[in-house]
């Protein structure tokens, strides 16, 4: 069957959840087309109902869609503008064109036209970009002739009917997204909008699809596992609405949903498998109560509808069958998924994990799937993640702490990790997985926490007694590598020499505790009785002069090297002065008479003025070794200890602005303002600017000024628990004449 179109039923509708979760937008057929009619190009804005209009007019008009998020927004629009998208339609980017609909004012930006790849296969459907949590993004062109045996696979598998709710909860840059909406508008269901603002919170969404009745649901396992226990009963109940629950993207959660999923159950489990670039789903395998209380893994399943699958010599899975356009090649030949996997003796494939999650520690190679596996067959454990950091293994795990030490004690001696950290929920990525970076950056943010002040209770976990063993060696304490590598994971930060390196030392023969500590700059004094001399090779220095009565004169009081030039300016409070360097020194100094509160050396330059209140001191690095560092540090204003480090996505060289206590605005090169919560450790909301951000933020009553460098001076306004949520929309030409 030769797929070039995409028909939308007259019974489609689509309901529009608000925030609130009690109200709501139902939109017939009629409105509908009245809509498709009416939208014309691209959007930008939390997903809505006008999103889908638009989709489907495009689709109507033979042309081809795209989504994509905006990180660094300004480049991808430009290179979406290079390669191939005609118009740009955005709620906020105003332009001399635009239409009224629904309340809602539409904006359209028109680019010189780009043709598609001329490739020979039937018509293209739409294009979408890889996440790249499994490699280098790519970017897929999908054929109606890819993506509709899923759609009509999934429809006659699932008998899907116009009575049916679909929940539309995917993000639209996640290829299931367009399952939930070509499913629905094909058959004529209902299309249940999940807004961001619930997706976000699982207890509310949990109460949508409850409330509005939901019957089929696309959800990854880490989604799935932030859901209430509660929402998960009534969802996985004998009394549940739910009628299709596909479980994908992700080890399928055998042990998570034991403790659901029951005899009594009505709503029928799926472990669906596959990925991008085959268009999305490529397997589905029914999960029973039976298998789901008798198996610790669960196989893929049969291929779906024109699909095949294989597996190579290496067990490598490989796809063929429904083929997409792959960086603006056409995909004929067996597809590497880059997945391993194993057969039983049934034919039944399993997926093992990605080939290149694997690593080399002290001459071993370890498969970072297989210690994943192992440990979420334990009981009590949910989940697992194991990252490799600094040449160590990082392990997470969802489960009770009382496991912590058994986990540990059952590990073989190759598996054994240098730190287990237990988390309450995973951060998920915008597309529903588990965040490794955000794990990672949780980890060293909480590491680096720590400070001198906690280095004797450090010692003290680890057998030491700073005083008494002071000049012990290392090698008499019985110190292993792992022992070693253990506790320069909690210690690395503090070392004042970026090129030592704590487990060498720790595993030389003569490495005492006393020279570790000395690194560590332990005994460094807090304070200096006179002033620090200045050195020859440096020509930039600091000088404060005293403001006597007479304006005509002045003295020189006292001076501080700092060691490399000033763009900042000094910032007073409380009787000290606080500056930073391109050094990368920061001090806080005594105004009489100089001497050294605190020192902190970044591993950065410091180029802005630092911001002080509530007695938190804020300041940015901006260069390490020639590469940019985009930090930004919340140190003690007493202590100079550092509380929590945000990284951005550029450099940041504007004074941040503290708007309450705990709440302090950055703005960045990145062309992005975010609200952080450094009590919290968390951002609040993030705003895209449309320009590099080099001034200072300004703050009236409710409003924030910002002027970028594109000559722009924006108004925002603040709105309690704001998430700015952006997705793009191009419209990309599918023939040489536009149809719209």
């Amino acid at each position: 069957m030769e797929f070039e179109s995409f028909l939308v039923s007259p019974t489609f509708k689509i309901v529009e959840v608000a925030s609130s979760v009690d109200c709501f937008r139902k939109f017939a057929f009629d409105e509908i087309e009245f809509a498709v009619e009416e939208v014309s190009k691209l959007l930008n804005s939390a997903k809505n109902n006008l999103f889908l209009m638009f989709i489907l007019r495009v689709l109507k008009s033979g042309n081809v869609f795209t989504c994509v998020s905006p990180s660094n927004t300004e480049l991808d629009l430009k290179e979406q503008k290079s390669r191939k998208a005609w118009c740009l339609v955005s709620l906020s980017l105003h332009s001399n064109v635009s239409i009224d609909i629904f309340d809602t004012t539409v904006y359209f930006t028109f680019f010189e036209q780009n043709d598609l790849p001329f490739i020979k296969c039937s018509k293209n459907c739409y294009s979408i970009q890889t996440s790249g949590t499994t490699g280098i993004p790519k970017e897929v062109i999908v054929p109606y002739s890819a993506i509709m045996p899923n759609v009509d696979d999934f429809c006659a598998r699932f008998k899907i009917t116009k009575f049916d709710v679909i929940s539309f909860s995917t993000a639209l840059i996640f290829d299931p997204s367009i399952i939930e909406l070509f499913v629905a508008a094909s058959v004529g269901s209902t299309l249940l909008i999940i807004p961001d603002s619930a997706r976000v919170r699982p207890a509310q969404f949990g109460e949508i699809l409850i409330k509005y009745a939901a019957t089929f649901l696309q959800i990854t396992p880490s989604a799935l596992m932030l859901f209430s226990s509660d929402s998960l009963i009534k969802l996985l109940g004998e009394k549940s609405f739910l009628r299709i629950l596909l479980v994908g993207g992700e080890r399928f959660p055998v042990t998570f949903l034991r403790r659901f999923y029951t005899g009594r159950s009505v709503t029928k489990l799926y472990n669906v498998y596959g990925l991008t670039e085959v268009s999305c789903w490529a397997s589905c395998r029914s999960v029973d109560f039976e298998s789901l209380m008798e198996r610790n893994d669960i196989d893929i399943g049969d291929p779906i509808k024109d699909t095949l699958l294989q597996v190579s010599q290496s067990n490598e899975l490989l796809i063929r069958g429904r083929s997409c356009i792959i960086d603006g090649v056409s995909q004929t030949d067996w597809l590497c998924t880059g997945d391993s996997v194993k057969v039983d003796d049934r034919g039944k494939i399993y997926i093992c994990g990605r080939i290149s999650n694997q690593v080399k520690l002290n001459g071993i190679r370890l498969n970072l799937n297989e210690i994943e596996l192992y440990v979420t067959s334990l009981d009590s454990i949910d989940s697992c993640v194991v990252i490799p950091y600094n040449n160590c293994l990082i392990m997470f795990i969802k489960s009770n702490l009382t496991v912590l030490e058994k986990l540990k004690q059952s590990l073989p001696l190759k598996w054994r990790c240098h730190a287990i950290i237990n988390v309450q929920h995973w951060p998920i990525t915008i597309n529903g997985k588990v965040d490794r970076k955000a794990l990672l950056e949780q980890y060293r943010q909480s590491n680096e926490a720590t400070t001198l002040d906690d280095i004797e209770n450090i010692f003290v976990n680890f057998g030491i007694d700073i005083v008494k063993d002071r000049n012990v060696t290392f090698s008499e304490l019985g110190f292993t590598s792992l022992k070693a590598t253990e506790l320069m994971l909690q210690i690395q930060h503090l070392v004042a020499d970026p090129d030592f390196s704590v487990v060498q030392y720790i595993l030389t023969s003569d490495g005492t505790v006393e020279g570790l500590l000395k690194a560590l700059c332990y005994n460094y004094p807090t304070t200096v009785s006179s002033p620090s001399r200045f050195s020859k090779k440096y020509d930039c220095v600091k000088q404060l002069a005293s403001v006597v009565d007479n304006a005509s004169s002045s003295s020189l009081v006292w001076q501080e090297n700092m060691e490399k030039c000033i763009d900042a300016t000094p910032v007073l409070n409380n009787n000290f002065v606080i500056i930073g360097s391109h050094s990368g020194r920061l001090v806080s100094l005594n105004l009489v008479d100089g001497t050294i509160r605190w020192e902190k050396r970044l591993q950065g330059r410091i180029e802005g003025t630092v911001a002080v209140n509530y007695g938190i001191v804020v300041v940015a690095s901006l260069k390490l070794k020639g590469c940019y560092d985009h930090n930004v540090y919340f140190l003690n204003e007493e202590s100079g200890n550092v509380l929590w480090k945000f990284t951005t996505n550029d450099i940041v060289k504007s004074t941040s602005k503290f708007i309450a206590d705990g709440q302090c605005l950055i703005a960045s090169h990145d062309q992005h303002l975010r609200l952080l919560d450094y009590k919290k450790r968390r951002m609040v909301w993030f705003a895209f600017c449309g320009g590099t951000i080099l001034a200072d933020v300004a703050v009236f009553g409710n409003l924030i000024v910002v002027a970028t460098l594109a000559g722009d001076v924006l108004t925002l306004k603040k709105v309690k628990n704001l998430k700015a949520l952006y997705v793009y929309l191009f419209i990309c030409m599918n023939t040489a004449d536009l149809k719209l």
